[in-house]
């Protein structure tokens, strides 16, 4: 389906721009995070660091944010957003920073 495509070509690009920290990245996508009695927010994504693992849940993204199933560019940069984000926090970096690759080498 097309969320599952853009969370997949979200995920190459960033392996292959930043091969040394997401070289190894994996990627799920469930449909929400487990809520606990006392909470406020719902996740859109979460992190495995033991496993280079970012989660993504589907429903919040889809239905909490208003999105049309992924069939619109805004729809599309939205999705993309999260996975920059849990990719970022999985290696410590903000999300802009993972824009445009790891220019040490250059």
């Amino acid at each position: 389906d097309q969320f599952s495509g853009i969370i997949a070509s979200t995920c190459d690009y960033l392996r292959e721009t930043w091969p040394k920290e997401l070289g190894n990245l994996n990627w799920r996508i469930m449909d929400a995070p487990v809520l606990g009695v006392n909470s406020t927010h719902v996740r859109r994504w979460s992190t495995r660091a033991e496993t280079m693992t970012i989660v993504i849940y589907r429903l919040p993204i889809l239905r909490l944010d208003n999105l049309q199933g992924a069939n619109s560019n805004a729809d599309r940069v939205r999705i993309e957003h999260y996975v920059f984000e849990a990719a970022a926090h999985l290696i410590g970096k903000e999300p802009w920073e993972l824009i445009f690759g790891d220019d040490s080498e250059n």
